[in-house]
């Protein structure tokens, strides 16, 4: 009977603060995005994201959830991004996102 107790309420302890979880982004990532949107193609010098070709930068830094610094070449399509564009639309920085993330809302 007790493990059963305990068992719902982790399960219930999950359930609630799993969503808060999976937002939770590792320290070297910025509190907010200038852009956020799905990869749909990429290329060594080319990305596509929300159906808008942009150019990479030379010097694109690519951060991911599992590394602060990774290559350009494990990003995959369907990937969930936020990144920030220079100048002559070039994407200069990207961080890998959860599939699910939902920016935080703005409080005023």
């Amino acid at each position: 009977m007790k493990s059963r107790v305990l068992r719902t309420f982790i399960l219930l302890a999950i359930i609630v603060t799993g969503p808060s979880l999976a937002q939770r982004l590792p320290g070297y990532y910025p509190d907010s995005f200038q852009r956020i949107g799905t990869v749909d193609d990429i290329s060594s010098d080319r990305i596509v994201i929300n159906d808008v070709p942009y150019a990479l930068s030379n010097s694109v830094v690519v951060h991911a959830l599992f590394a602060e610094e990774i290559l350009i070449s494990i990003l995959r399509r369907g990937t969930t991004v936020g990144y920030l564009v220079g100048e002559n639309r070039q994407v200069v920085e990207i961080w890998q996102l959860p599939n699910n993330y939902k920016p935080p809302r703005n409080r005023r």
